[in-house]
Formats: C-alpha cells, sequence, structure tokens
C-alpha cells in the first residue's frame, strides 16, 4: 500500500504549504489569466468534467455522476461552467440554484501539478484546495483534497493511481484523514483482537478510511469489475463490484479515456 505513514506525512506537508500560498483570494484571482480561455463547457452537479477524482463516483452509488451539457443551461439548478485554455481548466463557477453561486474555483499550472483553489463566492475564504499530479505522459496518478470546514476542522482525502497500458488497473485511496489528529493507521496495536463492535472509548482510526480498489477489464478492454479491499481497526475485507455502465459512459463522454475505451 502506498499509504505509509511517510507517504501521508509528506502529502499533508506538501498541501498545507500550498494552503499557505493559496489561501489569499486576491492574490490567486490576480495570478490567473481568465483571459487566455479558448473554450467554455457547461455541467450537471459540482463533480468537474476533468477532475482526477474517479473514485468516488465509482464507489458510492448516490453520487449524480458528472455530466456536461450542451449549452448553457436558461436556468442554472446545481450546475457549473468551466473556463478552459488549451484543455486544461482555469476558473470555474458552482451554482446552487436560481443562479446562485456559491463557490468559485481558480486553477494554476504549476510543473506536473494541476493546483485548485475554492472559494466561497460570498466571503471568498478559502474552504478547498486539491492536488493533481500528472505523469510524463499526462495521466493522472494522484489526486489529493484538502478540506476545511466552518469549525476549521481540516481534512485530507487522497487517491493514487497505477497504470497498465493507459488503463487505471490499480486504485489506492485515504479519506477524512484529519490534519489535527495524529495519525492512527488501521493496523495500529490499539486495534488487535478488538472484535465486530467498536468500543466507542476506543480511538478512531486516523484516515477514517483506506482501501484498495483493483479493477478488471474484458477482452474488448472495458471496464467490467473491480475488487475493493477495506482496511478497518485491524481488518481486511474485500468484495466484488460490477461496474456501472453509464459511469464509464460519463467518463467516456468527458474525454477520460484511462477507464473505458
Amino acid at each position: 500500500m502506498i499509504y505509509s505513514k511517510k507517504k501521508m506525512e509528506e502529502i499533508v506537508g506538501e498541501i498545507t504549504k500550498l494552503v499557505a500560498e493559496y489561501s489569499e483570494y486576491p492574490k490567486v484571482k490576480k495570478g490567473v489569466n481568465i483571459e487566455s480561455t479558448d473554450k467554455i463547457i457547461w455541467s450537471k452537479g459540482w463533480i468537474e468534467p476533468f477532475c482526477a477524482n474517479y473514485i468516488t463516483e465509482i464507489n458510492d452509488n448516490t453520487i449524480i455522476p458528472r455530466k456536461l451539457l450542451k449549452k448553457e443551461p436558461k436556468i442554472k439548478d446545481y450546475v457549473s461552467v468551466h473556463h478552459m485554455a488549451d484543455n486544461t481548466p482555469v476558473y470555474s463557477k458552482f451554482y446552487s440554484d436560481k443562479d446562485n453561486v456559491v463557490y468559485e474555483k481558480f486553477f494554476v499550472k504549476k510543473g506536473n501539478l494541476l493546483i485548485g483553489a475554492l472559494f466561497h463566492y460570498s466571503d471568498k475564504k478559502l474552504c478547498r484546495l486539491t492536488v493533481e499530479h500528472f505523469d510524463e505522459k499526462g495521466r493522472p496518478i494522484e489526486f489529493d483534497r484538502f478540506s476545511m470546514d466552518g469549525e476549521s476542522k481540516r481534512k485530507l482525502d487522497s487517491i493514487f493511481y497505477t497504470y497498465d497500458n493507459d488503463r487505471i488497473i490499480k486504485a489506492e485511496s485515504i479519506f477524512s484523514l484529519d490534519v489535527g489528529r495524529e495519525l492512527k493507521l488501521y493496523d495500529d496495536e490499539l486495534y488487535v483482537n478488538i472484535g465486530l463492535i467498536l468500543d466507542p472509548s476506543i480511538e478512531r482510526m486516523n484516515p477514517e478510511s483506506v482501501e484498495t480498489f483493483d479493477f478488471d477489464y474484458n477482452d474488448k478492454m472495458e471496464l467490467d469489475t473491480y475488487t475493493r479491499t477495506s482496511f478497518s481497526y485491524g481488518r481486511v475485507i474485500s468484495h466484488k463490484w460490477k461496474i456501472k455502465k453509464s459511469i464509464i459512459k460519463s467518463y467516456i463522454e468527458c474525454g477520460i479515456g484511462w477507464l473505458g475505451k
């Protein structure tokens, strides 16, 4: 598993520095050239069409998959607009209902990183920072998301992808790592022989979720099934699941070919 204690500490260190660098709205906005836009796309919901977080849609059947819209909607209910330059996002706005903008996001390309700073539209405060890492072929290999809530709690999610012939064959993920708490991994001695029911007095894992996803393709190199392995409180549990064809279809429509034809 790539997410060792050292790896998680490295991610937290990197993204904490980037949060400090991209937390001031006027500075971030000034550094982004929205005039460089050569294409504007609209999408349903708040999942960016180009976002490298593929696991949430695959793993959570309550999530509405990303979907491109053919044109700007007359009534902007739960939609988002994305300004692109050379197929790279520059600036996005996110609507709740009746044309109300709730978030705006600025993107900065920095070497092999794409940094996205999401601000509340009303008070211009930073609420989330995403960092996408790309390899020399332009493939996303790591997606990190740092979130801050109203109580100043800081949580980190991260996904790492492994490829074979430009297909993702494995993903490893951690979700809800509390940056303010000490790391408490699933195999900590605290969780040895604790049984299926967790005593409320026992300190919770940090991160809360650790999982791997092994993807299986059919003869046409179309993603067919995946095995999800969860590492939780000293236990390792695996289940095999069928991939929803609608999810892969939405990826292809959005120009994402790492999980489909």
